[in-house]
């Protein structure tokens, strides 16, 4: 009560909104609305004596309210967690006394999950704050370590989108076996590798030893047939797959892959997430993951899923990269009148093309030409952006990178963007970027037109000779 009783005497509209009501008791709870309803129909805090008159329940004495209300609700914050942890252990102490101590298990995911996300920061923030705000985001950014998000991996991403930040949801949408799980791998394995950044890869489609063996070709750079069949003799196996997981073991960083099975709710994925400390999450496959009431409906459990991986994001402040599919009727639909899928195509909800911060599209049908390079459409940026672009698709060096990308492309990089050259990590303005990048020699002169904005790239850059060799 001396939450509600403060809320009222210091009459902070502000404060009013950084209040839970589900954590109030219910004596607590009639007078938060009756508040609530004042406010939103004459827009001021009722005066304390009518609180009492209409709700018929006291506030504390003025005098001995003596904190803020911030004060007041990390009290009543403690009290729900602490009720919270009581109610659990009685639960698992009666389950294991019944002999279920699966049951037990269960129950403790469940006020685990819950409770993580009590521990997170208040979402709300004051402009007059700005500049500390700033001052911190920008030091985030300009840190070319695991501080801050992560990169792509592909130079056209992060030319318009800059890094994954905590917070972003990027979505990757295709039909099944258009390579959505290569992707994702990719985007993962590029964090771990080159930024040093732990991470946690989940698919409920695939078991960990499937994922093992493409993570294993991607790192050795070998095909991916052999190593998924075993069909290498004794010493191929031992110099390509063994010889080239050399240094593996003693990487600064894990790398964690979990069964979908084993981790099959958001409030599963949060727990764990906390437990690893891993900062990028990847999420094969979301659009199967299950959901604590197994009476939701499909739709409902998807768009629940894509609303608690966006709350992973925000709360735990690491970006989540998760995969999804194009609906079946898209597929009828863009084979009858030749339309390009959109956001509304997405399979399941609505609210994976709204809530996701990036939304990258696999919209070409197979032919002959994707089995060697694939085009990746970016449906969606955080401020509008559209575009496409190319990336090789070769299986047999295990090659994803950008591919033909022109001056133009990369003109929009940071100066300090961050790639690599094998294991070597290269720095410097975007110019440099540049030259470093393409094979030979840089039409450096015409890049300085292009971003510049004098000229546009001649008709020819973007050939073969232009291409940019990525990780």
């Amino acid at each position: 009560m001396k939450l509600l009783s403060s809320l009222v005497y210091k009459g902070d509209l502000g404060e009013m909104i950084s209040v839970n009501p589900e954590y109030l008791k219910p004596s607590e709870t009639i007078i938060y609305k009756f508040i609530e309803s004042h406010i939103i129909n004459h827009g001021v805090y009722p005066a304390p004596h009518t609180v009492e008159k209409e709700t018929t329940l006291a506030l504390y004495p003025k005098k001995g309210i003596t904190e803020p209300p911030s004060f007041y609700r990390e009290k009543v914050y403690d009290r729900h967690i602490t009720t919270k942890l009581n109610s659990a252990m009685m639960a698992v102490r009666a389950k294991l006394e019944e002999g279920s101590p699966r049951d037990a298990v269960e129950i403790l995911l469940k006020n685990s999950g819950e409770l993580v996300q009590l521990q997170s920061k208040d979402g709300l923030v004051d402009f007059r704050d700005a500049e500390e705000h700033l001052k911190q985001n920008y030091s985030l950014m300009n840190s070319p370590g695991p501080g801050y998000g992560i990169t792509s991996g592909w130079v056209y991403l992060d030319a318009r989108m800059g890094r994954l930040e905590p917070g972003d949801l990027l979505s990757i949408v295709g039909r099944p076996s258009q390579g959505k799980t290569f992707l994702v791998l990719r985007m993962m394995y590029h964090a771990w590798k080159n930024q040093k950044i732990p991470v946690l890869v989940v698919s409920p489609e695939m078991k960990p030893i499937k994922l093992i063996k493409r993570l294993t070709a991607l790192h050795t750079k070998s095909p991916l047939t052999p190593i998924n069949q075993g069909s290498y003799n004794t010493s191929l196996q031992d110099n390509i797959v063994y010889g080239g997981l050399a240094g593996v073991k003693d990487h600064d960083v894990p790398f964690y892959i979990v069964d979908g099975a084993m981790c099959p709710t958001i409030e599963d994925l949060f727990l764990l997430s906390r437990q690893l400390g891993v900062k990028a999450v990847g999420y094969d496959g979301a659009y199967l993951m299950k959901h604590r009431n197994p009476r939701l409906s499909k739709w409902d459990r998807i768009s629940e899923s894509a609303q608690g991986l966006k709350n992973l994001s925000s709360v735990l402040g690491i970006p989540v990269v998760a995969s999804y599919q194009f609906s079946r009727d898209m597929e009828k639909k863009s084979k009858s009148d030749k339309k390009l899928p959109t956001l509304a195509d997405i399979y399941g909800s609505d609210e994976i093309g709204q809530l996701s911060s990036i939304v990258l599209g696999l919209l070409q049908e197979e032919t002959i030409e994707t089995a060697l390079k694939k085009e990746i459409t970016l449906l969606k940026g955080r401020d509008g952006e559209e575009g496409s672009w190319w990336i090789n698709w070769l299986f047999d060096e295990m090659n994803f990178s950008d591919l033909g990308l022109t001056v133009e492309d990369i003109a929009g990089l940071p100066d300090n963007y961050v790639h690599y050259e094998g294991d070597k990590q290269v720095t410097g303005t975007a110019e440099e970027q540049y030259q470093k990048l393409m094979i030979g020699d840089s039409p450096l002169d015409k890049f300085k037109s292009v971003i510049s904005g004098k000229t546009k790239p001649p008709p020819e850059v973007g050939g073969e000779s232009d291409q940019l060799k990525f990780l």
